[in-house]
């Protein structure tokens, strides 16, 4: 298991009941014998919004992060990342990554995120690079403003 793993892991069994874990950058690092930047890297890429975590950094008092699990029960999750995410462009990969998380979360099921892919896909759309990020930007946030819709019916 590599650093990153371990690190990963660590957290994941680190989070209380209600679904939040408060750790010291600095005493992580040292935890793990390695420097506070490798603790950020984790952070930035393995709890992110798509993936169904907030973080947020707690100034004063040694400097905590709060890492926040995302009940994908509410739709809070999903204004989450339909506000902070998605924005006006979003790559074939970050689309994969939210739908993957979606899956995983059984907000949607593994055939319809398959299809989603597929329909969102750089072969799917055929138009330059640019303006293919926008459509699939546009396509995830209706297909997400559907499933708070459906939830509020």
């Amino acid at each position: 298991m590599n650093i990153c793993d371990a690190i990963e892991q660590f957290l994941l069994d680190a989070f209380s009941e209600d679904g939040v874990v408060l750790i010291s950058r600095n005493n992580l690092a040292q935890h793990f014998d390695c420097a506070p930047s490798q603790i950020n890297y984790v952070l930035t890429t393995r709890f992110t919004a798509d993936r169904g975590y907030l973080t947020a950094s707690r100034r004063g008092g040694g400097g905590y992060i709060e890492i926040r699990k995302i009940d994908v029960s509410k739709d809070g999750y999903l204004n989450e990342i339909l506000c902070r995410e998605i924005g006006e462009e979003i790559s074939c990969r970050r689309a994969q990554s939210i739908l993957e998380t979606l899956a995983e979360r059984n907000v949607v099921t593994r055939r319809e995120s398959a299809l989603l892919n597929l329909a969102m896909s750089d072969s799917s759309l055929s138009s330059p690079i640019v303006i293919k990020d926008r459509l699939r930007a546009q396509i995830l946030k209706n297909i997400i403003l559907e499933l708070i819709q459906e939830r509020q019916d």
